[in-house]
């Protein structure tokens, strides 16, 4: 019995005599008994431990016998001395079963050098390959290797039996028939097995081309999750940009409540004015109230701003929430990458068109706030315009007390006066407000084009960036092209030296077996059989040669198709390049336009700052006109005795419209806080995406990391697999070198 390598059990084989040498080899890791337990055949089928090295490749145990010998041995021995003597006869025999070894031995020989051969291109090739598939391959190979030393050595010692009896009897000849159908079984199984240790070490250049592509795709994925973080940059920037002008906005909203209280100062200097005002008094109640339906727009007009933010805000949470998804599902589905970055771009877009919208809302805000100041002015124009007449009727009083009718005619006149200026400035204040409605078109028109303007320029960006990233891949290809180009002209140099190797080798064995041929075959008539197996072998090996030369055309024909494909990159990288000239030729001149655009925009911008500057001066000659009636109020203090009931009734409606005021005044109060709050949750917002790149980045480090670490891991295990296949090496050389020295 003798203890089987590959499963642990046991299986009979046939007995070894004692003083005969074998072989016990330390296989590592798949081997059933451990590697220092070592053995020594004391008789057939008994072992017993040694104290032998097991750093030592191969092993040569002899099968020491007992001190005494027994009768069996004693008759071996007889046996052996009369066949020494008559050993003359059978040398013909002996030598020929001798050649039948040794064409054996030498296709194992060459089997195992294409074996180790294949196995040096493996181990150079793939450096990331799976250890455990590789390690049981080649475990069998080895396997399967030692069975048909094994055999031969079986096939041997059949053979020196036949030496000795000198006669072939019906079953040595049978038993020489089994060993050779065996022999010839186990050489089948060996190259099955070599040729599915091939098949698997294709597998795993094919998974590591897989892995180089992967490593690849994960480049890409990282420049575009940098592209995605400038994106989130510059939304951050717009974000601060909208809280600047809603900074802005609640700046104008305090100039409104300064302008109201100076309107309510105005109503208080009213109350002097005389009975016959209360008319001009409704009016500007009227006014007023219009006044309050345009606060109450802009009101509306800041809701919907503020419900735009949100939707803004939520956007942005739903981009957040996407670009999650997308780092978490980038590893699995790098496809939909592509359709998921198309509708980021169209969300951009989206984005960038509510923005306009926006500034065009501030717009028309900005607008309505310069026309209630201009009626505010022409306002005060006209109550100086009262102020004066009171004066006049003032001094009148003063002077010609006793002709008050006639000062109330004279009164009246200057009232019809007062009335014509008042419809000559409403005429005027009408010509401005079309004035006003032109420019405001000239603005909408102007500002349309700049958002069309603005529209081209970025899709050109945007075309521009595309074409870039084009002429960056087609670079990265036609470089990753030239290092595959130099890989198959170095594979190709290797392999046109292996086939020079193999065809000079060929060509000396094939001198040599056609020596021994012409030498032997007077020798050989009756063994036609034997000359057959050696042409088999000859023209496998001439098959083997003609495979080589194929290969070797069709390596050269794919380097001169990726010769070709190379041109064909360069001519499609030049007309990228001209494209891309023309690109930005064009990109010049839309810059060139959005520049007029800008110097014209800064004109309106200041003609519109010379009217607020002329506005500032006509407040300024306002508040002249205001100390000059707070002296002649002095004057008019007797008057005011006269009209107080109708002072009364103008208080009230004066405290009345206070109280509207101060209501107002608390409701943009509100609606300023809620604007605040608003601009803390946006800060919030901007530290938790703060937060969450941090996050991100560390996740990153972290793959990398464990990406390393696996590399190292695989290096460690390649190096293993190399040491093991050195290992190999060397005791398949010693095992078969010593089987050689024995033949």
């Amino acid at each position: 019995m003798s203890f089987t390598a590959r499963t642990g059990c046991y299986r009979p084989r046939e007995p070894r005599e004692p003083g005969e040498a074998f072989v016990c080899r330390p296989v590592l890791r798949n081997v059933g008994f451990s590697e220092s337990y070592n053995f020594e055949l004391v008789s057939v089928g008994v072992f017993k431990e040694l104290d032998i090295n097991p750093s030592a490749p191969d092993h040569c145990v002899v099968a020491a016998g007992k001190s005494q010998p027994t009768g069996n041995e004693v008759d071996v021995r007889a046996r052996s001395r009369v066949e020494h003597q008559s050993g003359s006869r059978h040398q013909c025999e002996e030598e020929e079963q001798e050649e039948e070894i040794a064409t054996l031995s030498k296709n194992l020989s060459a089997l195992l050098r294409d074996d180790r051969d294949f196995s040096k291109k493996s181990v150079s090739r793939g450096q990331r390959r799976d250890t455990g598939l590789l390690l049981k391959a080649l475990v069998e190979a080895e396997i399967d290797g030692v069975t048909v030393s094994n055999h031969l050595t079986a096939l041997k010692d059949t053979i020196d039996s036949l030496s000795k009896n000198k006669r072939l009897t019906s079953l040595h000849a049978a038993s020489m028939r089994r060993q050779q159908e065996s022999l010839l079984e186990k050489i089948d199984t060996f190259d099955r097995t070599n040729r599915s240790l091939r098949d698997l070490l294709r597998e795993w250049s094919d998974n590591e081309r897989e892995s180089m592509l992967w490593f690849e795709e994960k480049d890409a994925l990282k420049k575009r999750v940098a592209d995605y973080e400038a994106e989130n940059i510059q939304l951050l920037s717009q974000i601060s940009s909208m809280e600047n002008e809603t900074s802005r906005i609640s700046e104008h909203l305090e100039l409104e409540k300064d302008k109201a209280k100076t309107s309510g100062e105005f109503s208080r200097i009213l109350q002097s004015t005389q009975s016959h005002l209360e008319s001009e008094l409704s009016r500007m109640e009227t006014e007023k109230t219009q006044m309050v339906a345009q606060m109450q727009r802009m009101q509306h007009n800041h809701k919907q701003q503020q419900e735009k933010l949100k939707a803004l805000q939520e956007e942005l949470q739903m981009r957040e929430k996407e670009k999650d998804e997308r780092g978490r599902q980038a590893q699995e589905a790098l496809v939909l990458l592509t359709q998921k970055a198309e509708r980021a771009e169209e969300s951009a877009r989206q984005f960038s068109l509510k923005l306009q919208e926006k500034e065009f809302d501030l717009a028309q805000a900005l607008s309505t706030s310069s026309d209630w100041c201009c009626r505010h002015s022409k306002e005060a124009a006209a109550k100086a315009q009262l102020e004066e007449e009171n004066s006049a009727l003032r001094l009148q009083l003063t002077e010609l007390k006793n002709q008050l009718q006639l000062v109330e005619e004279k009164s009246r006149t200057e009232t019809k006066s007062l009335m014509d200026q008042l419809h000559h400035l409403s005429g005027e204040n009408a010509s401005t407000n079309l004035e006003n409605q032109r420019l405001k078109g000239v603005l909408m028109s102007s500002e349309e084009t700049l958002r069309g303007l603005q529209a081209e320029a970025h899709q050109m960006k945007s075309s521009i960036k595309k074409h870039d990233n084009l002429v960056e891949k087609y670079k990265k290809k036609i470089q990753q092209v030239r290092l595959e180009s130099e890989e198959y002209c170095v594979k190709l140099e290797m392999k046109q030296t292996e086939m020079r190797e193999t065809k000079l080798s060929l060509e000396v064995e094939k001198e040599q077996m056609r020596q021994e041929l012409l030498g032997r075959r007077r020798e050989l008539e009756t063994m036609a059989d034997r000359l057959k197996r050696t042409e088999q072998q000859l023209r496998d090996a001439q098959q083997e040669a003609q495979q080589y030369e194929r290969r070797n055309e069709e390596y050269s024909s794919g380097l001169a198709e990726v010769r070709q494909k190379v041109e064909q990159q360069g001519a499609h990288l030049e007309t990228f390049q001209q494209k891309n000239l023309v690109l930005q030729e064009e990109n010049s001149l839309l810059k060139e336009k959005i520049f007029n655009l800008e110097r014209k925009l800064e004109s309106t911008k200041v003609q519109n700052e010379e009217i607020s500057k002329s506005l500032t001066s006509k407040e300024v000659s306002l508040q002249i006109s205001q100390k000059q009636l707070d002296e002649k109020t002095y004057e008019c203090s007797v008057l005011s005795r006269q009209l107080q009931s109708t002072l009364d009734d103008a208080r009230r409606q004066v405290e009345d419209n206070m109280q509207k005021v101060l209501t107002k005044e608390r409701t943009s109060q509100s609606k300023t806080l809620d604007l605040q709050s608003q601009l803390s949750r946006a800060k919030a917002e901007q530290g938790q995406l703060q937060r969450s790149k941090e996050e991100m980045e560390r996740r990153y480090q972290t793959q990398l990391q464990n990406m390393k670490d696996r590399l190292e891991q695989s290096d460690s295990k390649n190096r293993s697999l190399q040491n093991y296949v050195h290992f190999l090496k060397t005791s398949y050389g010693n095992v078969y070198a010593d089987s050689l020295h024995t033949s």
